[in-house]
């Protein structure tokens, strides 16, 4: 976009909080009277699964749902590929399960935000979310 610099982030800076920090200025600096058109999607919890320090360990012990799909007993219908894997460990996923609810608290935080925003804006009121 023409006048616009590229600008660069650092390991300080956190993705979910640099989009949060983008989508409240889009709103911020939009006129009232024109429309407005905001699509933020984060990447939490996709990998790599990296939680805000503040919120690292915040769901320890957290574990993954064991449904009957978990290490499912007869596999006999699943292809090949599937019946020769080993069974799943617990542990490593549930670390994962942990890192992935602790990235979306992030997100969390940040869609509360823009929700304010919207709303200190006198946009909040037939917005779409």
């Amino acid at each position: 976009v023409e006048g616009r610099q590229l600008r660069q982030y650092g390991k300080r800076d956190y993705v979910t909080d640099v989009l949060r920090d983008a989508a409240l200025a889009f709103v911020a600096d939009t006129p009232r009277r024109r429309p407005l058109f905001l699509y933020l999607s984060m990447r939490a919890p996709h990998g790599p699964t990296e939680p805000d320090k503040r919120d690292a360990g915040s769901f320890a012990g957290a574990e993954v749902e064991r449904d009957a799909a978990f290490n499912e007993e007869d596999i006999g219908d699943k292809p090949a590929d599937v019946r020769d894997r080993p069974l799943l460990k617990p542990g490593p996923l549930d670390d994962l399960e942990a890192q992935r609810l602790e990235t979306l608290a992030s997100a969390d935080r940040a869609f509360a935000d823009v929700l304010d925003a919207l709303e200190q804006a006198g946009r909040l009121d037939g917005a779409y979310v």
